[in-house]
């Protein structure tokens, strides 16, 4: 049941959380490679509770009143979470700022490269979403020119067919003319 699986996901991401603040307050030294950790996880676990709170709209009766209080409680621990963690990261993006080089150094090579990767995939995938938007624009874009053709030879062959109409009806009323004075010179008998 996804229901239990984001749930699983959800409270395992909250324990995660406050294990790496439980560390970060119990430090002496600020981690440099944490703040970015814990946003990721942090953004993980918001995933998760939008994930779950989907999963819980689809469940009925009793199970989904009692899932719908396991995820409030659930919102209140992440939304108290997130306050300590934006805190904590602004504080030591501040203090990172203003440190010597020497706590700038400690960042590892592969997580900055883990970063490069992550940021080079994100541009791939907006690039080809971009690509599929231009593509399915200039596909719109044909198909209004086509179908304005064919607007406009429906329109021609309307306008041509009110013509013939209107010629028939010319042709009708001259009939119906001629059949009124065949009666009247036959009821006159010339």
């Amino acid at each position: 049941m996804d229901v239990k699986f984001w749930d699983g996901a959800l409270v395992g991401s909250i324990g995660e959380i406050r294990e790496l603040l439980d560390v970060e307050s119990r430090s002496k030294q600020p981690k440099t490679h944490e703040p970015v950790l814990l946003l990721e996880k942090l953004q993980y676990a918001e995933h998760a509770c939008e994930n779950y709170r989907k999963e819980v709209r689809l469940l009925q009766g009793p199970s989904k009143s009692r899932e719908v209080e396991r995820l409030k409680a659930h919102r209140r621990a992440l939304e108290d979470l997130a306050v300590k963690v934006r805190k904590l990261t602004s504080t030591d993006t501040q203090s990172h700022v203003f440190s010597n080089k020497e706590n700038q150094k400690k960042i590892s090579p592969a997580h900055g490269e883990d970063i490069r990767r992550h940021a080079s995939y994100l541009q791939d995938q907006t690039k080809q979403s971009i690509r599929r938007t231009m593509q399915m624009a200039q596909e719109c874009k044909s198909i209004g020119t086509k179908s304005l053709g064919e607007l406009r030879e429906q329109r021609e062959i309307l306008e041509r067919c009110e013509r013939e109409a209107f010629r028939s009806k010319k042709g009708i009323l001259k009939a119906n003319g001629l059949l009124r004075r065949f009666k009247r010179a036959k009821a006159l008998g010339i």
